[in-house]
């Protein structure tokens, strides 16, 4: 299976079928210069040059992606926050929580809580099943195979995106160096209340913003995604609480019981595809 293109692929953030729905979103940009006249060395940026890879982005890039699989085993936490427009036209900020445990390469469980989803998915190896705890409601889908091929799938077939998806790939360097157009290293910066490697990317219409664990761990802590050729501008935040790996993980992390009461409705594809 071809793969999709990286934007559609990381973001998330497109309006989404009704078991995994995410809204457009809509935020104010993040001026890359303004983050770059904050570095630690005081340094103060005018009309420079921007090479298309600093070789300094690629190392921590593969550092922090040489990290995140390490192990077959992970379990990620993920705070997710997006400005969404009201009736009134103003900005109301939103979050969820996203967990995640993963045993590569083809079983992985995910749940979202927060202000306006809460959602699961279970993969297990031979079926995906994804519930909306707040309807009740769950559908399930035969399994491609891979964590890889489910990404895929979800997105070209049933154009379900999971938000922050490139970090579970097989090769997330491969993901993201592949759709780079250029690459910037910004300096040590703060994510939260730990200095980080702070890097600034630009993929087509999309800048995105890295930051990476600067005590040796190369572990990601924030991802900003802005997408300049969309109205408004938008922006989709995600910092990563919790990205630790696991000795072990019991089958029955894997396993969805249906919840009392839940009815079993059905995921349609984006397009009729005729018989298979």
């Amino acid at each position: 299976m071809s793969r999709p293109s990286r934007p559609s692929r990381r973001s998330g953030s497109t309006p989404l079928p009704a078991l995994l729905v995410g809204a457009a979103l809509l935020a104010l940009a993040v001026a890359i210069p303004a983050c770059r006249s904050g570095s630690t060395s005081g340094d103060t940026v005018t009309d420079v040059s921007i090479p298309a890879m600093d070789p300094q982005c690629a190392a921590y890039l593969r550092a922090m992606c040489d990290t995140i699989t390490a192990s077959p085993n992970k379990h990620l936490r993920i705070l997710d926050t997006w400005d969404e427009p009201d009736e009134f036209g103003e900005r109301i900020q939103l979050s969820h929580v996203r967990e995640f445990v993963i045993a590569a390469p083809d079983k992985m469980m995910g749940v979202t809580a927060g202000d306006t989803l809460q959602r699961s998915f279970w993969k297990d190896g031979e079926t995906i099943t994804l519930l909306d705890r707040n309807e009740n409601i769950y559908a399930r889908i035969p399994d491609p195979g891979s964590i890889d091929d489910m990404l895929d799938m979800l997105v070209l077939r049933y154009g379900v995106a999971i938000p922050n998806a490139d970090f579970f790939s097989a090769d997330p360097y491969d993901i993201f160096i592949s759709s780079i157009d250029r690459g910037r290293y910004l300096g040590l910066h703060l994510a939260g209340d730990r200095p980080c490697h702070h890097m600034a990317f630009n993929a087509g219409g999309v800048d995105f913003q890295l930051w990476v664990d600067a005590d040796g761990s190369a572990r990601p802590r924030k991802f900003v995604i802005t997408y300049h050729d969309l109205p408004g501008i938008p922006q989709f935040t995600s910092q990563l609480l919790t990205v630790e790996t696991l000795a072990s993980i019991p089958d029955s992390t894997f396993t969805f019981t249906s919840p009392t009461g839940a009815e079993e409705v059905q995921l349609l594809p984006l397009l009729d595809e005729g018989p298979r």
